[in-house]
């Protein structure tokens, strides 16, 4: 009974993870997770109806083997949850964990040799196999929670802890359930008919209300910026007091630009079309704020269509750093969204702004993007920097 609801439920809070969240590392290896939690409960159920005991040895040989490598992503993710500087270390090891994760999941399914059956149908007797899967298992949750521990620590997000107080709660359901059973069979003649797969079960419910409570792997975390930033020499030199129209095929050289200044311990925001956590990942920055132009509401977003509040925190940055950069990456898409002369009244306002802040306004633009006329009022007002790609 439990298996297939197990089963049914992962792929659906599957389903809805897939559909609320934005494409990143972090949802997809969750997304993942949840699927490969399904079809663990799937060859749950296949061993136990299994027609005779190699076939059924075969399903829990895939059961402990799905359920070690699901518990190796789930400590990547709570990973993930780290400072900047140790998720990046993670992330160049992140094949070299891959492969240990499959190969310690795989080398202790394979000692996985005893079944029996009962009026439930096949199930893994006490071995030596299954006192592996048991103390594996253990040692990932420990790790696991330790480390989650640490980053809510580390984190002043109300939020963040509570995702994080969950997952940890989450995480040793199974063990507890498991011990209880033990614990209430050996001291009475009842007998329960899965001794895991229910603890699994509260497991994945915890975590679904995480995620649809506290929006668990939809929203980006914040991190913090630990170490210096290096960036290559850019193409062009700008100056303080200055709004630069970069007009380029790509937005490589405008992040040129701003990673420059960066390395120069500028006060950097990042205001984009793209999902933050790439941009973080494809530049190395974790503490540089990043604003998502974004219709959907949630945090570090901002609607295309407020010029308003855009504008107003801006400024705001511009008044708060010292050396203030801002790249403004979507300018077309705010035309797409807003009455042209909006958006150029917004930009020329910023442009005042910058002179008196004396910070630095980064526009990349591509002028295959925009109607002659469009792109004539911004040249006409900005300082430009061209180039071919």
């Amino acid at each position: 009974m439990f298996s297939p609801f197990t089963c049914i439920l992962c792929f659906l809070v599957g389903v809805y993870l897939w559909r609320k969240a934005q494409n990143r590392p972090e949802t997809n290896m969750a997304i993942s997770l949840l699927f490969m939690f399904s079809i663990g409960a799937g060859l749950d159920f296949a061993m136990s109806i299994s027609p005779d005991r190699s076939t059924g040895l075969i399903f829990a040989q895939g059961v402990i083997f799905v359920a070690l490598v699901c518990m190796g992503m789930i400590f990547y993710l709570s990973m993930r949850q780290l400072p900047a500087t140790k998720v990046e270390t993670l992330l160049r090891f992140r094949y070299a964990s891959v492969v240990i994760v499959f190969a310690v999941a795989t080398a202790v399914a394979l000692t996985i040799n005893e079944m029996g059956l009962d009026r439930w149908g096949y199930n893994v007797l006490p071995s030596l196999g299954l006192t592996l899967a048991i103390l594996t298992y253990f040692i990932y949750v420990v790790l696991s929670i330790a480390v989650l521990a640490y980053a809510g620590l580390k984190s002043d997000d109300k939020i963040m802890k509570r995702k994080v107080m969950m997952i940890a709660i989450a995480l040793p359901m199974p063990l507890i359930y498991g011990l209880t059973t033990i614990l209430i069979e050996s001291l009475s003649d009842f007998r329960f008919a899965r001794p895991i797969m229910p603890g699994f079960t509260i497991m994945v419910l915890l975590i679904a209300y995480a995620i649809w409570r506290y929006k668990l792997f939809i929203e980006v975390p914040a991190v913090a910026e630990t170490k210096p930033l290096t960036a290559p020499r850019p193409q062009a030199q700008t100056q303080l007091g200055r709004t630069y129209l970069v007009e380029s095929k790509k937005v490589t050289m405008a992040y040129e630009l701003l990673m420059d200044d960066l390395s120069k311990g500028a006060h950097g925001l990042i205001i984009t079309r793209e999902h933050p956590e790439m941009v973080r990942e494809a530049w190395g920055l974790a503490a540089t704020p990043i604003l998502w132009l974004a219709s959907t509401s949630g945090r570090d977003r901002i609607d295309p269509t407020n010029l308003s509040i855009l504008q107003h925190t801006i400024v705001e940055h511009l008044r708060r750093g010292e050396r203030p950069i801002i790249l403004m990456d979507g300018l077309e898409y705010l035309l797409a969204n807003n009455k042209e002369e909006k958006v150029l009244q917004m930009v020329l306002g910023l442009r005042d702004e910058i002179i008196v802040a004396q910070g630095k306004l980064i526009v990349p633009v591509d002028p295959r993007t925009m109607e002659p006329k469009t792109l004539a009022f911004f040249e006409r007002d900005l300082e430009i920097v061209m180039h071919g790609e």
